[in-house]
This record gives structure tokens, sequence and C-alpha cells, in this order.
């Protein structure tokens, strides 16, 4: 970022602000949603795989 550019800078209340404090960056507040967003969408891929393969095994076993 150059020098004097205007941030946002977010933080926790009621926490020691220099401990907390973030700089949101170009995405505003909707960056950080969509980066968690997308880390669950990904996490529930993997686990509705798991589920359908264990739907199909306990299905193939059962014939």
């Amino acid at each position: 970022m150059p020098q004097g550019q205007a941030v946002t800078v977010r933080y926790r209340l009621g926490k020691n602000p220099t401990r907390t404090a973030t700089v949101m960056g170009r995405g505003g507040a909707w960056s950080p949603l969509f980066g968690q967003l997308f880390g669950i969408f990904v996490s529930g891929c993997f686990a509705a795989f798991g589920v359908l393969s264990l739907w199909l095994g306990v299905e193939e076993l059962s014939r």
C-alpha cells in the first residue's frame, strides 16, 4: 500500500485494539467471508463424497 492511503481497520470490541486490529483489503468486508465460505464449501464436498461412498458401500454389501 502506498503511504497516506486511507484504510479501513476493524477490531474486536472489548479486546485490546492493538492486538486484534486487522486492515481490510481490496475485497472490503466481504473478502474474509468468501475466504471462509470457500473452506466450508470444500469441507462440505469432502463430507458429501464420504457419505456418498459410505452409502454406496453399504448398499453394495446388503446385496
